[in-house]
C-alpha cells in the first residue's frame, strides 16, 4: 500500500511539472541506489549510508531554504512538502523530527501558498497537518497550539474546503 501511495505522489508531481528538472532530487529523496552512494575499497564494493544520509541531508536543506523564503516559489514549497509527506509515509525519524521545527516556518512565511498547495494536492494534507501540529509541544516548546489554532482558523477555511480544512484540523488539534 505504502508504495503505492509513493508511485501516485510521484505520478502527480511529475504531472504538475514541479520535478521537471530535480530528476536527481527526486532519485535522493526515494533512495533510489545511485552509484555515487557506492564506495570500493580494497577491490570490495559496498553501500556507503553515510553518503546517501548527506546527499539527503543537503536537498533538505536547500529545500527549506527556498521554502522559507518569504514569497517562495509554490514549487519549492511543494517539494519541501514532498520530502515531508516521503518522511511520514517512510516514518523516517531524523526527517520527521527535524520538519517537526522548520515546517511551521513555510506556514509562518508562505501561509496562503502552503494552504493552497493542500488544497490543490490533498494527499499532502495528512503530514503537512502532522508537522503543524506536532510543531506545538515538540522540545518543550510552550507554543499554544489552541491559540493557534484559533488565530488560524480563518485562513484554513478560505484556502481548502469543507472536507480538507476538518481532516487538517481533525491531525493539527490531535494529541497523538
Amino acid at each position: 500500500m505504502m508504495k503505492k501511495i509513493v508511485v501516485i505522489s510521484i505520478f502527480l508531481f511529475f504531472s504538475s511539472g514541479v520535478f521537471s528538472t530535480e530528476s536527481s532530487y527526486l532519485n535522493a529523496l526515494l533512495n533510489i541506489k545511485s552509484e555515487k552512494y557506492y564506495k570500493t575499497i580494497d577491490g570490495n564494493t559496498f553501500y556507503n549510508e553515510l553518503i546517501e544520509y548527506k546527499a539527503l541531508e543537503k536537498l533538505y536543506l536547500q529545500s527549506r531554504k527556498k521554502a522559507t523564503k518569504k514569497q517562495a516559489n509554490l514549487d519549492d514549497i511543494k517539494f519541501f512538502s514532498f520530502i515531508g509527506f516521503v518522511a511520514y509515509t517512510t516514518n523516517n525519524a531524523a526527517t520527521k523530527e527535524a520538519l517537526l521545527s522548520d515546517f511551521i516556518q513555510v506556514y509562518f512565511t508562505n501561509r496562503d501558498r502552503l494552504l493552497s498547495m493542500l488544497e490543490e494536492l490533498p494527499f499532502l494534507i495528512p503530514s503537512s497537518c502532522y508537522y503543524i501540529g506536532k510543531h506545538f509541544g515538540f522540545e518543550d516548546k510552550k507554543n499554544d497550539k489552541e491559540t493557534f489554532i484559533k488565530e488560524n482558523k480563518v485562513y484554513f477555511t478560505t484556502a481548502l474546503n469543507k472536507d480538507n480544512y476538518e481532516k487538517c484540523l481533525s491531525i493539527i488539534s490531535s494529541k497523538l
